[in-house]
């Protein structure tokens, strides 16, 4: 970000979780009850706006001109705070996926769990879309390995899925999946 005292999602959860209030820009709040992942992510969609309206458009450089898919790939890099497969693999894995990646490991993508083509519907739902660097991204979109490019089953790019958002964010996105009306 180009303020130095903006806050990135990781930055402003950390804040929450050991200070225990919301950062409004020019105020603070502090929650009755303990907030949610959701909660936080919408928490923190205000402070962007509001950050946005006090310095000048900065933060979001004039979103309201930039796609729904612009929007949301901001978002979603700024939750995630780099790539989430990165921050799963072992030692091993990762220096494996650094002699494989053809130097766009560094490129960071907003990636669909549940590709956006074959469900439409996920399209929008920020906890389909995940960071993931574009060697990778690609990777598992084509069915192959994200760390070496080697081509993999479904149910091994299942697996990968799953660590990289979780079991229950896993179990969560397939029954969104499997429901057209995204309810």
């Amino acid at each position: 970000m180009s303020h130095p005292l903006f806050q990135s999602i990781s930055e402003f959860t950390e804040n929450y979780i050991k200070k225990g209030y919301i950062d409004k820009v020019i105020t603070r709040y502090y929650p009755l009850k303990k907030l949610n992942p959701k909660q936080i992510q919408r928490y923190y969609l205000q402070y962007v706006k509001k950050w946005d309206k006090r310095y000048g458009g900065n933060v979001l450089d004039d979103a309201k001109e930039q796609s729904d898919d612009s929007k949301l790939s901001f978002f979603v890099r700024n939750r995630d705070d780099g790539c989430r497969l990165l921050k799963v693999l072992t030692s091993d894995e990762f220096s494996e996926w650094g002699k494989n990646n053809h130097g766009i490991g560094n490129i960071l993508d907003a990636a669909h769990v549940f590709g956006k083509n074959a469900f439409p519907w996920m399209r929008y739902n920020i906890r389909n879309v995940v960071t993931l660097n574009r060697f990778s991204h690609s990777c598992l979109d084509k069915g192959k390995s994200p760390i070496n490019g080697k081509t993999i089953s479904k149910e091994q790019q299942k697996v990968w899925w799953i660590r990289i958002v979780g079991k229950d964010e896993w179990d969560y996105l397939e029954m969104q999946a499997s429901n057209r009306n995204g309810n």
